[in-house]
Formats: structure tokens, sequence, C-alpha cells
């Protein structure tokens, strides 16, 4: 049987773990959208939000698990993490270029 702190530690890891996939789920639909501007990004963001939506409703018709809004917002948000992270490292990427050419 599980402890208490080892169940308590188990909860925030699965989150954490959730976020994360979703964070690099967020940088690769950024690159794989990325044509300059925000519509690429925003592309990104409606897939990964569909994806996190879709992952939750699921959910629900799995014996022992539920989908929570909650879950979704911390899917989003990690989806939103990992498309900033791709628009920074494109920008640096882009003005590391320019810097070279000039």
């Amino acid at each position: 049987m599980e402890n208490v702190s080892a169940r308590k530690l188990n909860h925030p890891l699965r989150k954490l773990a959730h976020f994360a996939e979703f964070a690099a789920l967020g940088f690769q639909l950024c690159l794989l959208c990325e044509r300059k501007g925000r519509r690429s990004a925003l592309r990104a963001m409606e897939c990964g939000c569909l994806a996190a939506f879709i992952d939750e409703t699921l959910q629900l018709f799995t014996p022992g698990r539920s989908g929570e809004l909650r879950d979704v917002w911390l899917d989003a948000s990690g989806v939103l993490a990992g498309i900033l992270t791709a628009l920074l490292l494109l920008f640096l990427l882009r003005r590391g270029s320019k810097t070279e050419t000039e």
C-alpha cells in the first residue's frame, strides 16, 4: 500500500509531467506552423488546446479516470509555455543570423 507522503508527491509530479508533455507539444506545433507573424503561434495554440480538450474528454470514458476542466487549463498553459519558448528561440536565432550577415 502506498504511503501518504508518496501519494502527496505523486499528484504534483503527474501534473508537472502533463504540463511538460503539453509544453513539448506546443513547442513542436509552433515550429511546425511557423510562417512568421502571430498567425502561426495562434494556430499552434488552437491545435494544442484542442489536443488538451480531447485528452480530457477521452478520460471521461476511461474507468478510474476523470476529465477535469482545470486539467485542460493546465495542459493549455503548458502549450503556451512551449509556444513562447519556441518563439523566443526563433527570435534569438533570427537575431543571431542577422548580426552574422552584417
